[in-house]
């Protein structure tokens, strides 16, 4: 099943996985690690395979026999904490996904190092979610603490350090730092273009927080072009039809709005 699910082919894992469960739970009578993961594993494909609502409801189920397995802090609770609450922003339910994520947070901080990864991917959830929520003062220390703890552990270039660069120079967007922004997403982009093959959608999505940057500061002639660039990147990786990722769309929709609303201030004068 888990073979199946990395090649993409989650429809052809789930019965796979589901007959596992069954399995589990004849083998053992009642709550037991095992059908825990189980659980947990038929979540993480169902939410792969785009079954948000369903997939939160086994999560839940996953989490209720993981409270009972382990009554204080554990790593597997926190653990479905965290994927339950991507579901949660996945359904735009964003106050309920900050408490998963928070919650998971707070028990990964007392049972891991300070610069654990998981501790630091925990982190970054939490901080993005509450930049969804419009809440980019909260999120900012966030994402500053896992920019420093990855400064300190990396050897050199590496993609979990780019995105902490991209991830606070739209922090810092939203925030106003503007130059700040600008300063963090090009160092993001020179990264991404030693550490990703030239075209990688990857780079592609470095390339918008730099791109939103300048347009919020009035570069649009500079700016443009590297919008163009990112898409052009994704869509050779991408079908026509297929979505461009998030950030490349967020910040040319943010773009296109802000050509809009300063055209309209033009007509008005």
């Amino acid at each position: 099943a888990h073979i199946l699910e990395g090649l993409g082919r989650a429809p052809e894992a789930q019965p796979f996985l589901r007959e596992a469960l069954a399995i589990y739970q004849r083998s053992y009578h009642g709550d037991h690690p095992a059908t825990a993961q189980a659980i947990h594993n038929l979540a993480s494909l169902l939410h792969d395979m785009g079954r948000s609502t369903e997939a939160e409801s086994v999560y839940l189920q996953a989490l209720e026999m993981r409270r009972r397995l382990y009554p204080g802090d554990n790593t597997d609770v926190a653990m479905t904490l965290g994927d339950l609450a991507v579901v949660r922003r996945g359904l735009g339910r964003l106050k309920e996904s900050e408490a998963s994520a928070h919650e998971a947070l707070e028990m990964y901080s007392r049972l891991l190092p300070t610069n654990h990864p998981t501790l630091l991917t925990a982190m970054g959830n939490l901080a993005g979610i509450r930049l969804a929520m419009g809440l980019a003062a909260q999120a900012e220390p966030l994402y500053i603490q896992v920019l420093e703890a990855r400064q300190r552990e990396s050897q050199g270039d590496n993609a979990y350090l780019a995105l902490s660069l991209q991830n606070l120079a739209f922090c810092r967007i939203d925030l106003g730092k503007l130059e700040q922004a600008e300063s963090g997403a090009r160092e993001a982009v020179a990264m991404s273009r030693r550490v990703f093959p030239e075209g990688h959608p990857r780079l592609a999505v470095a390339l918008s927080p730099l791109a939103l940057a300048l347009h919020t500061q009035g570069h649009g002639g500079q700016a443009a072009p590297l919008i163009g660039e990112a898409e052009t990147m994704v869509l050779k990786f991408e079908p026509p039809e297929g979505p461009l990722p998030t950030r490349v769309l967020d910040a040319k929709k943010r773009m296109g709005e802000a050509r809009r609303t300063q055209a309209t201030t033009q007509l008005t004068k």
